[in-house]
This record gives structure tokens, C-alpha cells and sequence, in this order.
């Protein structure tokens, strides 16, 4: 079992993708994070199973992003470097690795995320990262040789909806999905 405090700190910060127009430089503040963290990692079944599990917090202070705005005259969209007062990453991980026989193994893992502004920032809404991933992979060894063994793999992972931009717009998101990865036959 274990527990950790850290801080981190990202120096202040220029703007230099003032591409379009001056309009867009502008500076934004140092970022401060303090992470907590606590978790457990194991070993079971006579060490032939795995299990950790870690649980975290992260409690940023000025989090940076680029937020988008109207350029003057209708020239398009600019962007700036901002700073979100204050925001929370909430989450937990988890992640098993068996082998049920001597020929037969299984990993698996979850993750969990949640992310909140306690202040709002930019324009509208809240950035979201997905909510879950999920990832399972199922290994077989079906033939043993001096040069080496045939194995068969199957693995697969799942992913919740993300929103690729700060107003969680519907235009720019990704529905949850799944990626599946076995022999064909």
C-alpha cells in the first residue's frame, strides 16, 4: 500500500501561436497542481495474479488551456492562452494481470476520470476527458517448440464519449467506442 503528495508548477506562459493578428498575444499565469494519490499493488494466488489499484486527486490552481474568440471584423477565430481559477481531476485506475494456468493469460484494466471547475473559465461549459477506458486481453499458448511458442491473442478496449474541445460542442466530440483486435479465420 502506498500514499504520495506531490506539487508541480508550469512557469508563466506567451502565447506564440499569435498566428493571425497582435489581437491574439496575450500572456497566461504559472500553473500549480497538487497531486494526492494513494493505491495498493499486490500479488495473489500464489504470485500468479496481480492486482493494483491506485486512487487520485489532482487540485490545480490557474490550469492552463487555449480558448477560442471572434477575431475583430469578422476575420475568423483567434485564440488565447487562459487560465482556469481553479480545477479538481478526480479518478481511479485499476488493473489485473492473472495467469489462470500455466498456458492461459488474462489482463485487464479500468480506468475512471472525472474533471471539475470549481471557478468556470472561458466561454462556456467544461472541458470533459472520458469518463472510463476499459482494456482486456486474453493470451493462449496453444503450441510449445525449441524455437519458440504459437500463441493466440485476443485484446479489445473501450473508451466513453470525449469532447475534443472546451464547450463540449456535439460537432467536434467522439461517441463512446470499442476496438476489438483477433486473428481472422
Amino acid at each position: 500500500m502506498y500514499a504520495s503528495f506531490s506539487q508541480g508548477y508550469r512557469g508563466a506562459l506567451s502565447n506564440g501561436q499569435a498566428f493571425k493578428t497582435p489581437v491574439e498575444a496575450n500572456f497566461a499565469d504559472p500553473e500549480k497542481l497538487n497531486s494526492f494519490e494513494a493505491g495498493m499493488k499486490s500479488d495473489l494466488w500464489n504470485r500468479r495474479a496481480t492486482l493494483n489499484v491506485a486512487l487520485f486527486h489532482y487540485d490545480y490552481r490557474n490550469q492552463r488551456f487555449r480558448d477560442a474568440f471572434a477575431l475583430p471584423g469578422g476575420a475568423g477565430t483567434g485564440f488565447h492562452a487562459v487560465n482556469a481559477p481553479k480545477s479538481r481531476i478526480d479518478g481511479a485506475e485499476f488493473e489485473l494481470r492473472a495467469a489462470a494456468t500455466d498456458d492461459l493469460e488474462i489482463d485487464g484494466g479500468l480506468g475512471l476520470m472525472r474533471r471539475k471547475y470549481v471557478e468556470p473559465m472561458l466561454h462556456a461549459g467544461e472541458f470533459q476527458a472520458p469518463g472510463y477506458n476499459a482494456d482486456l486481453s486474453i493470451e493462449r499458448r496453444f503450441l510449445r517448440l525449441d524455437a519458440g511458442d504459437f500463441r493466440l491473442l485476443v485484446d479489445g478496449n473501450m473508451y466513453a464519449k470525449q469532447y475534443f474541445g472546451a464547450f463540449n460542442t456535439e460537432r467536434i466530440a467522439q461517441d463512446a467506442y470499442g476496438i476489438a483486435n483477433a486473428p481472422e479465420g
